[in-house]
């Protein structure tokens, strides 16, 4: 994130999407209102026609000018559920679930996390699989939620009056599988689209999700399908909790795995809280 290519990125952004901007056209005003929704809900499917219409390849039209490598080799040995890919500086092996979540909450306060009293039987059903019980014990402690004001944790079910996409785990599952399709050249690993199921994702349009690999829901490893991550695709061999502490703690981790610049402060707020300041400062 600290390339010359994402300096320029930022530049752009910053200069374009200022309410004041005084370069930004009043045809491009109008059409920016498109690209409000989440991370892909709303433009998956423009893009999917424009990409459709282009003359270049799927693997042609992903990388951007400047982008360098996008994936690891695998070794020859490696498959997708005993893959490692530790980056430098973060040692150890994952705790068990409830534990994870204990880590967690000595780094992300817990004072915003509501429990979401979630029937897992209704969830089991929609998604045909249990959960990770650090999933669970997440839900029980934070609830859905916004992570550092950059991560955004899902429901796992629907619920409309989120304050975030109300469909649960739905609508970012069928992009994080729809981005696979796209681009999975860019990996040197394969895997069943089917057994992507996201539970997170960032203000950078990165996705972050279980592969469901194993009957053992608290054996599946983290996928990352990042926007300007390297590599773009990434599995992780520890749940969603342990994830989230390293991304939230260790630096180097996150350089690697978010497209986007994490606070200093961590912080946890539950859509609730949100709503509730929303209305107050309205």
């Amino acid at each position: 994130m600290d390339s010359a290519h994402y300096r320029a990125d930022l530049t752009e952004v910053r200069a374009y999407g200022a309410a004041n901007s005084d370069i930004r056209t009043a045809q491009q005003t109008e059409t920016a209102p498109l690209w409000l929704g989440s991370s892909l809900t709303l433009y998956a499917e423009p893009l999917r026609v424009a990409l459709s219409r282009s003359p270049l390849s799927v693997v042609a039209q992903g990388p951007l000018p400047g982008d360098g490598p996008r994936s690891r080799r695998l070794g020859p040995s490696e498959t997708v559920r005993d893959a490692r890919r530790v980056p430098r500086g973060v040692r150890g092996a994952a705790v068990d679930g409830n534990d994870s979540v204990t880590a967690l909450a000595r780094l992300m306060p817990t004072t915003y996390g509501v429990d979401e009293r979630i029937d897992w039987s209704e969830a089991e059903e929609i998604w045909k699989t249990r959960f990770p019980s650090d999933y669970v014990r997440f839900m029980q402690v934070y609830g859905a939620g916004l992570v550092s004001g950059e991560i955004v944790v899902l429901l796992p079910v629907p619920q409309s009056d989120t304050y975030t996409d109300g469909s649960g785990l739905r609508d970012e599952t069928e992009n994080a599988r729809l981005t696979w399709e796209m681009c999975k050249d860019e990996a040197d690993f394969d895997v069943d689209p089917g057994s992507i199921v996201a539970w997170g994702v960032s203000t950078g349009a990165d996705i972050y999700c279980w592969l469901t690999t194993d009957d053992d829901p608290d054996r599946w490893p983290v996928l990352v399908c990042g926007r300007h991550t390297s590599p773009a695709f990434q599995v992780h061999p520890f749940g969603m909790a342990e994830f989230l502490q390293r991304l939230l703690g260790d630096t180097a981790f996150q350089e690697e795995t978010i497209s986007v610049t994490l606070p200093e402060e961590v912080s946890f707020v539950n859509w609730r809280e949100q709503q509730r300041r929303r209305t107050v400062r309205a």
